[in-house]
């Protein structure tokens, strides 16, 4: 039986890959790894727990969230089971509890309910800002990416690893995909010049649209921001692409309230973020008037949304209803 957990949940997750690639590679080719959903209930997870199988003799089952007020009847009886000596000694099964909500007087709960030598214990302490900074940089490297000063200070600023990591990893395939697609334009036979200007318009107005639909959504007008969303989604568009294009302009609006605070005046903005002056009118009236702590939760916001439409928790229209929700408040 093994807890992992802590405010780190980066170096938890990492203990949790971990565990179960040792696990695998032990039994390579007798084992079975298992994601248990808490809500199905401890009955559920005793049962599944106690099952034997012929084919697959070594079995370990992952759960998640113990500690949520929520479950407190699911631990109660967890906590009462887990305390007799025969649980501990199958030596078929293992239990893998992972909760990153977890405290250390949590812990020391849960260690009181592994009595037995062979449970095991990893609570991994809240890191602190310099190991939070060395971390985001270190992720940096070692995906080749370079970012200025004051975007890694606003990453740093999300506090949470998770939602940074997902950060990381978007730039890391759109610098990917840009790669990618500059080889492919590269080999196409180029059209001619008023077909290249007729779709740069077609493409420029999309992302525009969005833009300010976004724009007005932050200053509570979010009728439009809905409207565009489920046209694009009608025509076909994907959602990545859809958040992504939000994503992109909540990162200009974060950059200039962020120089804004700093005292930059609007030409040496418009010269720093590489904008037009009129982007720069129609992005200040946001910046002006909504709140730095608004525009953070708004991205954490979209990558919430990223979420729950990637593992299956919300369907594409019931997420991004939620969303146009979340930043019209």
């Amino acid at each position: 039986m093994i807890f992992i957990g802590g405010p780190n949940t980066v170096a938890a997750n990492k203990k949790l890959g971990a565990v179960l690639s040792e696990f695998r590679e032990k039994y390579p080719k007798h084992h079975n790894v298992l994601f248990f959903d808490i809500k199905e209930g401890f009955p559920a997870l005793r049962s599944l727990f106690e099952a034997q199988s012929l084919f697959s003799p070594k079995k370990m089952v992952v759960v998640k969230d113990l500690f949520k007020k929520e479950n407190e009847v699911f631990y109660a009886q967890a906590k009462e089971w887990m305390s007799a000596e025969s649980v501990h000694e199958d030596k078929n099964n293992y239990l893998v509890f992972f909760d990153g909500a977890a405290s250390e007087k949590d812990v020391a709960v849960l260690k009181d309910a592994f009595k037995i030598k062979s449970s095991a214990c990893y609570f991994f302490g809240q890191m602190t800002d310099n190991d939070l900074k060395k971390w985001i940089t270190d992720e940096l490297q070692r995906r080749a990416i370079t970012l200025p000063a004051d975007i890694k200070e606003r990453m740093f600023l999300l506090g949470d690893p998770v939602a940074i990591q997902q950060e990381i990893e978007k730039i890391a395939a759109f610098i990917i995909g840009s790669k990618h697609l500059a080889k492919q334009r590269s080999s196409e036979k180029k059209p001619p010049a008023a077909s290249r200007a007729a779709a740069a318009v077609v493409s420029a107005e999309k992302p525009f649209e969005l833009f300010d639909a976004l724009n007005d959504a932050l200053l509570g007008r979010g009728g439009r921001m809905a409207r565009v969303i489920r046209r694009q989604m009608k025509e076909g568009k994907p959602e990545g692409m859809i958040l992504g294009g939000l994503q992109y302009q909540l990162k200009n609006l974060i950059k200039m309230r962020y120089l804004r605070d700093q005292g930059m005046d609007q030409a040496a903005v418009i010269k720093k973020l590489s904008i037009h002056p009129f982007v720069y009118k129609k992005n200040n009236e946001v910046v002006s008037r909504v709140s730095f702590e608004k525009l953070v939760n708004v991205q954490r916001a979209i990558l919430l949304c990223d979420q729950r439409i990637k593992s299956g928790k919300s369907d594409q229209k019931t997420a991004l209803d939620w969303l146009v929700g979340e930043v019209s408040q």
